[in-house]
């Protein structure tokens, strides 16, 4: 998966952020070493710092995932400008010098992937898929627009969810931090 972070194009001096994880990238014939600080999924900010002897032309292109809406991109603390639309590359080409700081902001918000006939969903903050505590055999079907669960569901604090009024409301976590809990994915909502 490491090899998956970045891309680099030597031919259009470029780099792709195709992943927001907490690692460095260096490419030698440049002189560069760009460090990327990030506390993704916790939140969908992340910071690329720039370590360099000389200042280096080259062309930063990050992802702005499907999952996101108002992302914001700032050099140096002032945004690049014009409107980042979600599954594109927004594109930063400039000269960087050593203490650049390239900021990316993507907002995680509530939403739901459908599946099979579209009589089920999945509940997803940003990209991670949200598991329900639910009893063994329990089937759960929630009362909502099932393409805003953000109007059925609410943050409980750090990526912990619970669903608001339904007949039997229903805790969230992220799927990645379930253990021994009996859990469920895919929902009837109406």
């Amino acid at each position: 998966m490491a090899d998956s972070i970045y891309f680099k194009n030597e031919k259009e001096s470029a780099i792709y952020v195709n992943l927001y994880v907490a690692s460095k990238i260096e490419w030698k014939e440049r002189g560069i070493v760009i460090e990327q600080v990030t506390q993704f999924p916790e939140n969908g900010n992340s910071t690329f710092i720039f370590h360099t002897a000389t200042k280096t032309e080259l062309a930063m292109h990050v992802r702005i995932p499907y999952w996101t809406r108002n992302a914001t991109v700032l050099v140096n603390g002032k945004p690049i400008g014009g409107v980042l639309e979600p599954s594109t590359f927004a594109i930063v080409k400039r000269v960087w010098g050593a203490g650049d700081i390239l900021q990316v902001i993507l907002p995680m918000r509530l939403h739901s992937q459908r599946i099979n006939d579209g009589s089920e969903v999945a509940i997803m903050y940003g990209p991670l898929v949200l598991a329900g505590l639910v009893n063994r055999n329990e089937t759960i079907e929630f009362s909502g627009d099932p393409q805003d669960p953000s109007r059925w569901m609410r943050n409980t604090g750090s990526l912990g969810f619970e669903t608001l009024g339904q007949t039997r409301n229903v805790q969230f976590r992220p799927l990645f931090q379930m253990v021994d809990e009996v859990y469920g994915i895919y929902f009837k909502c109406k």
